[in-house]
């Protein structure tokens, strides 16, 4: 696990070349990705959400990096990742 998104924050993650997956947890569901990374390269997703029955549910998407970049400069770091 590497910590808890809100609404206007972000994580900053390092790994390693290989394969991830990258999972988001609702009350009402789960999405998972798995992706294969590259040594020196920079890998951006977004966690989108929707309204559900009760609660939101979420989704995974990878964006460019321009969108990241300025996603970044507009949010906050989860701290301790």
């Amino acid at each position: 696990m590497s910590g808890a998104l809100q609404t206007g924050s972000y994580i900053l993650k390092s790994v390693p070349a290989g394969s991830h997956t990258i999972s988001v947890f609702s009350n009402e569901n789960q999405d998972s990705i798995t992706i294969t990374t590259e040594a020196n390269q920079n890998y951006f997703y977004d966690v989108k959400s929707r309204m559900g029955m009760v609660s939101a549910r979420f989704t995974i998407e990878q964006i460019a990096e321009a969108d990241a970049k300025d996603a970044v400069l507009r949010n906050k770091r989860v701290k301790g990742m």
